[in-house]
């Protein structure tokens, strides 16, 4: 990212960070109008899906961590405004067990903002927001730092991880504990089984071995 990209971002710390964030985000587009109240009402409708009281993990929070990092991402990015707005969206739907949230989400962002912007772009955007269901190998380099910052989580300090770990389980917590246990360690073991989990050298040098080290831990609790 340019420094003077950075420096404006920098300027959004604190309790206004989201709003601020995003005011900067639609506001680059090219036809995005500058008088109306369109940005709040984007806004707004991010924020009632966002704040979902079954959201423990999957809200604004999350969404605010991914737009920090993204800021403090210090090798090069063609695309930032793409990967922004892709955050913005990914998890917009979020119903656990649904296979189709991304996809919604995806369809949510057109909805929202694809008059906005060129074809080209808009099918871009969609295609990241739904390559956040699978996290698969990719070449795309702005896709691949996008799916680093959703998975960023994994690499945290023990303590960060294991209250994840205990958010997502709150996420499903209509679900019978043998069946959650099923499924959260066929995730879990997905991710061991690739060859790395993050696919930027940035977060492979930064997360990579911590990320294998708590989702081993979990496994072991997940299977006593």
């Amino acid at each position: 990212m340019d420094s003077n990209t950075k420096v404006i971002k920098n300027n959004f710390e604190g309790a206004n960070f989201l709003w601020s964030s995003w005011r900067d985000t639609v506001l680059r587009l090219d036809k995005f109008p500058q008088d109306e109240d369109k940005d709040v009402e984007i806004f707004t409708l991010l924020g009632i899906q966002y704040k979902e009281n079954t959201r423990h993990y999957h809200n604004w929070n999350h969404i605010k961590t991914m737009i920090k990092a993204l800021y403090d991402y210090p090798r090069e990015i063609n695309d930032t405004l793409s990967i922004e707005l892709a955050i913005w969206f990914h998890d917009a739907i979020y119903i656990p067990l649904r296979k189709d949230n991304e996809s919604k989400s995806a369809k949510f962002f057109q909805e929202q903002l694809s008059v906005y912007l060129p074809i080209e772009r808009t099918r871009k955007i969609m295609n990241y927001i739904e390559a956040t269901k699978n996290h698969q190998k990719t070449t795309d380099e702005d896709l691949q730092v996008l799916l680093d910052l959703d998975l960023a989580i994994l690499g945290q300090s023990k303590n960060v991880y294991q209250n994840y770990a205990k958010q997502i389980r709150e996420e499903y917590g209509y679900v019978p504990n043998f069946l959650y246990k099923r499924g959260r360690k066929r995730v879990l073991k997905n991710f061991l089984e690739k060859p790395v989990i993050y696919q930027t050298s940035f977060f492979r040098e930064q997360l990579e071995e911590q990320a294998k080290e708590n989702i081993k831990e979990e496994l072991e609790k997940l299977s006593s």
